[in-house]
């Protein structure tokens, strides 16, 4: 028993410790990115991706939700040769509210080089968004001035979201075979092996 009230407050100061971490690993948005994965056979064209970013502070997992202004986006560093085109002017500084208006949609213009040309091997090419926003209203650590006085205070948030553009003889909608077009044959060879042994 002793031994428990001497680890008691170290896992206590280890938990606080831990606890803006925890928070900053969790974000209240997601960036979503549609389709995640893109099949092309050969480079020389543009594909637009659809990225969509979105409060998740719905007052259901998060109980005390709030409105996210969106601040800004940013790409990871292209593959060489490769480039983004995205226009978000028209919703930087718009407020996600949690209740009614919960996320905003942008298009993604990734331009493939003609060099890209399709193989054997199944090429991939990995891609980032990111997407910032700011709380309206947040408190937490460093707001707190007194016990009990708490300020408003601004918090930021991001999320990033990988994609793919994937480089292949066929564009990965190649349709395969149904099972009765592969099996009645099959069955019908065996039946006639059968028959045949049967009449010797």
């Amino acid at each position: 028993m002793r031994k428990i009230k001497r680890i008691f407050p170290f896992l206590v100061f280890v938990v606080f410790i831990l606890m803006p971490s925890l928070a900053t690993a969790m974000p209240g948005i997601s960036v979503t990115v549609n389709p995640t994965d893109k099949y092309i056979t050969s480079g020389g064209i543009t594909i637009d991706y659809l990225v969509t970013i979105r409060n998740d502070d719905d007052g259901i997992i998060n109980p005390d939700p709030y409105n996210k202004k969106i601040t800004g986006f940013t790409t990871g560093t292209p593959p060489v040769g490769w480039t983004y085109q995205y226009d978000t002017s028209n919703i930087i500084g718009q407020v996600l509210s949690p209740a009614t208006d919960q996320s905003r949609t942008f298009t993604l213009s990734v331009s493939v080089p003609a060099t890209v040309q399709s193989n054997d091997v199944l090429q991939q090419f990995s891609h980032e968004v990111k997407g910032f926003t700011e709380l309206e209203t947040e408190l937490y650590d460093g707001c707190m001035n007194d016990f009990g006085d708490y300020e408003i205070c601004f918090s930021p948030e991001n999320d990033p979201e990988g994609f793919n553009t994937l480089v292949s003889p066929n564009t990965g909608n190649t349709a395969i075979p149904e099972f009765p077009t592969i099996a009645l044959p099959i069955i019908s060879v065996i039946g006639l092996l059968f028959v045949m042994r049967r009449s010797r």
